[in-house]
């Protein structure tokens, strides 16, 4: 039985049913065709007059940033939004999801504003609190390397690839294993280190062929290699 009184109950129960239909407002206005973004903007800026609690108000941040990098040119505010979201999702558990796709989506708006630094430094921080989440964990990994492999700095970002390749490993994930050798060896091209290419190839060769039972990513794999 809870202890809350049936006022204060009462009154988070209106709260949510707001946040509910302002989020679904916005994601209507969004996808209307054509979008009205202005409208769908207003409505996840309301949101934050009710003073939602910090996993609420991260992913409105969050969608704020999302929705005027993709249909405006707004980069400032974007950046505002962004950075507000990690703010408020870097400390918190069990927030995965809102967390690193800031992080992600943060250090690709800092790369389009040549920040290159600000971006690999967000992405390191986020590498770092996504360990034991193999699916962020490689997925950053793998934005943090073309970072590099876009630098020239091809021997960071073959480092970065080869830490991925062993963290999908240990995870089991030989799909990802099996991707992360074929970047890297195409790093290594680059670089023309030929006898470390073989060696990569003949690798993830012998895993497509005795590993990877689905047929769909064993062609695609073999394309790749």
């Amino acid at each position: 039985m809870s202890l809350q009184p049936a006022s204060s109950q009462t009154a988070t129960t209106s709260q949510d049913a707001c946040y509910i239909s302002l989020l679904g407002l916005a994601e209507y206005f969004r996808t209307s065709q054509p979008p009205n973004i202005i409208n769908c903007i207003q409505c996840l800026q309301a949101l934050f007059t009710f003073h939602p609690p910090s996993k609420v108000e991260a992913r409105t941040h969050l969608q704020m940033g999302q929705t005027l990098m993709a249909y405006t040119n707004n980069i400032d505010l974007a950046r505002t939004h962004l950075e507000t979201a990690w703010k408020l999702s870097e400390p918190l558990l069990n927030f995965d999801d809102v967390k690193f796709d800031t992080a992600s989506l943060l250090a690709e708006l800092y790369t389009q504003t040549e920040q290159s630094s600000l971006a690999k430094a967000m992405l390191r921080k986020a590498i770092e609190l996504s360990q034991n989440n193999v699916y962020w964990h490689c997925k950053l990994l793998l934005q943090l390397a073309q970072l590099h492999a876009n630098d020239k700095e091809y021997t960071l970002a073959s480092e970065l690839l080869a830490v991925g390749a062993e963290s999908a490993e240990e995870a089991n994930a030989t799909y990802l294993k099996v991707l992360f050798l074929l970047s890297r060896a195409m790093i290594l091209m680059i670089e023309r280190k030929t006898n470390d290419v073989l060696a990569l190839l003949n690798s993830a060769g012998a895993i497509i062929d005795n590993h990877i039972t689905n047929p769909h990513h064993k062609e695609y794999q073999r394309c790749f290699s």
